[in-house]
């Protein structure tokens, strides 16, 4: 559980996956379509013990005896370990209790005063011949640590907050490791929180060799349930709060306590989500990537929140245009293929409102710090939702004046009967693009309406979804029956004049018949429906252009949708003629299973095929090493064949001298 915060005042449980320390870190976590923590992965994975790339609770995690918990400013890491150590007595208290606690604020830990504030107290610890395994940790239970003033067993629970912002971060595994030596760590627990870009992989291994076991973990986002009970916690309706936020298309920003509390604060006030989603996103977007702690505040004099602002951009709109996914922070040669290495986004200039900047590697280091971004294993980082990166993408183009040719190239590809659509992963970003710049709406909604309803929630323009509507209407008998696609699309099209544009459309009983049998011959004829029924079902469907359309455009995405609608006829017909299905609650609780697992299935493969690909390419390098060392092998053979008979004459010539009791003798006559 979490305890509250001056805002929230509800307690919620916070879950955490476990790393592998193997490629799996990579995968983000299994979010829902609004980008709030899965509820069924999180119920179906948590664990009772940390093993490892199982979502858990802290509570579990911290049972290894030391616990690294990595997260993004404003996630909740500091939090988390109150909730967890909470009631147990501070360590320079005067307290007769068995288990007691030291809490650092990491800030405070240099060179100097690492003695005075942490070193003593672990070199105070028992010697010990080996180390003992930690147990459990929990309020009232032992934890670890050293004999007290009475010399009785005292339990010790140590916090490392926000270890990054030691100013000797580097050298803190070191000093930790000889502080610890020979000591008796039965009875020490260590809680260490750090922002993921920072993390010292050499921290691990120092705690897991002298506690006995650590867990490497990262705080997962919230669910909606737990979003709502936290909103709901400030005096404000939580389940209002977050539904407009998802409408918005503000759910990344809903699933973290930070941007969660903008949105909460924004609400109160007026009892409703005041701007549009563009401006939401700005206002999530800039506390993101500001810093919330005093100090790095007063001592950050590399970068401003504007520049800050401006290099994410620059890295969103590299990564989507590039088709890459995440920013690699180690050695070149160890990247991905989907990576884009950090020391790539430096260099060339920006601009803010107060003019030209230089990036520097600085800069970027500053700004891959930041809540923007999450770790995906060690030393890879990616946006922590794509949402952000997708509206920081289109803030980047625009700042750039990118010209409409070259963003068509981009955002187009050509298919087949001399039709366009945008790619899977810049569907977003052309949401965005419409919505923030109007100037390209039409060519958009006239290239592939489709890609960009599904992101409509984003766009705000009456005008921009009348054009949405126009071009999914032009396109509507093209439209395929794909039963996954429609049911996952949340198109939200929804303007005042939607209702008159459909009327308009529905009025044309000749187009709407025609359009009718053309797509019931092209797309339900071959999908089983025999001919005998096929005019039934096409007079089901001409039959629905007398139906009155709703003023507030209610369940008016269906009718947008053509091959949704033809089978919601379909099976309203038969469910009149033979009554309801008494096995589709069957059917849904067998084939959802089956879709979570096809889901996983998908993912597996992804990064089977990406480590095979790995592998194949070090296979490659290194089969082309032993082609080398082969030739050069095989250009020796000569001269040691050269070599070689130089030195039988050699020999045949100190046999003859003998033989003729020294008398010599040519070496090149026998």
């Amino acid at each position: 559980m979490v305890t509250p915060t001056p805002l929230f005042k509800a307690e919620v449980r916070r879950l955490c996956r476990v790393r592998t320390g193997t490629e799996s870190d990579e995968s983000p976590f299994p979010l829902d379509l609004d980008g709030f923590l899965d509820p069924s992965t999180a119920i179906a994975s948590t664990a009772d013990s940390p093993t490892a790339g199982t979502l858990v609770t802290p509570a579990v995690a911290a049972t290894a005896g030391a616990l690294m918990l990595l997260g993004e400013p404003g996630v909740g890491k500091t939090t988390v370990f109150r909730a967890l150590t909470a009631g147990l007595p501070e360590l320079d208290d005067d307290s007769q209790a068995e288990h007691v606690l030291l809490w650092l604020d990491a800030a405070r830990l240099t060179e100097s005063s690492f003695q005075e504030l942490l070193g003593r107290h672990l070199r105070a610890l028992p010697t010990s011949p080996r180390r003992a395994r930690a147990t459990a940790l929990a309020p009232g239970a032992p934890t670890a640590g050293g004999p007290g003033p009475s010399g009785r067993e005292v339990t010790l629970t140590i916090v490392l907050d926000q270890v990054d912002e030691s100013p000797m971060l580097r050298l803190l595994a070191g000093d930790l490791a000889s502080a610890m030596k020979g000591r008796d760590t039965s009875r020490l627990r260590v809680l260490v929180a750090c922002r993921t870009a920072d993390y010292p992989s050499a921290l691990t291994a120092v705690l897991e060799e002298a506690v006995g076991g650590c867990v490497l973990a990262d705080l997962a986002p919230l669910t909606r349930e737990e979003a709502v009970t936290l909103a709901a916690s400030a005096d404000v309706d939580g389940e209002a709060v977050v539904a407009a936020a998802v409408a918005a298309g503000a759910g990344a920003l809903a699933s973290v306590p930070l941007t969660l509390e903008l949105l909460v604060r924004v609400f109160r006030q007026a009892g409703v989500l005041e701007g549009s989603p563009a401006e939401l996103f700005a206002k999530g977007a800039r506390l993101l990537a500001d810093e919330h702690d005093d100090r790095r505040r007063a001592a950050d004099t590399v970068t401003s929140l504007d520049q800050r602002i401006s290099i994410a951009g620059r890295i969103a709109a590299r990564l989507l245009l590039a088709g890459r996914r995440t920013i690699w922070r180690g050695p070149d040669l160890d990247s991905g293929p989907l990576d884009v290495g950090a020391g790539s986004l430096t260099g060339g200039t920006e601009r803010t409102a107060s003019g030209w900047f230089e990036v520097t590697a600085a800069m970027v280091s500053a700004t891959l710090g930041t809540a923007l971004f999450t770790g995906r294993g060690e030393s890879r980082l990616a946006f922590r939702h794509s949402s952000l990166a997708a509206y920081l993408a289109v803030c980047h183009l625009r700042e750039h004046q990118v010209p409409h040719r070259q963003l068509a190239t981009l955002f187009l590809v050509a298919g087949d009967n001399a039709t366009t659509s945008i790619p899977v992963l810049l569907r977003e970003t052309a949401a965005w693009l419409v919505a923030l710049d109007p100037a390209q709406a039409d060519w958009l909604a006239r290239a592939d309406p489709e890609s960009l309803a599904a992101h409509s929630a984003v766009v705000d323009s009456a005008a921009m979804k009348a054009l949405l509507v126009r071009g999914l209407l032009d396109r509507a008998p093209q439209l395929e029956l794909s039963g996954a696609a429609a049911r996952r699309a949340r198109w939200q099209v929804a303007y005042p004049g939607l209702a008159e544009q459909l009327a308009a459309v529905l009025a044309d009983a000749e187009a709407w018949r025609a359009n009718a049998r053309a797509f019931v011959g092209t797309f339900v004829r071959p999908r089983g429906v025999d001919e005998d029924a096929t005019p039934h079902l096409v007079s089901a469907f001409e039959a629905t252009s007398a139906l009155p359309v709703a003023a507030e455009a209610e369940g008016l995405a269906l009718l947008l949708r053509p091959s949704m609608f033809a089978f919601g006829v379909l099976t309203a017909t038969i469910e009149r003629l033979t009554g309801p299905d008494p096995l589709a609650p069957v059917r849904k609780s067998v084939l959802h299973p089956f879709r979570d697992t096809r889901k996983r299935a998908a993912r597996s493969l992804a990064r089977t095929q990406e480590q095979l690909a790995r592998t194949g390419r070090i296979a490659a390098g290194r089969a082309s090493h032993v082609r080398h060392a082969a030739r050069a092998q095989v250009r020796t053979v000569p001269a040691l064949w050269k070599k070689g008979r130089r030195g039988l004459r050699h020999a045949r010539y100190a046999v003859g001298v003998f033989l003729r009791g020294g008398a010599p003798m040519p070496p090149g006559k026998s």
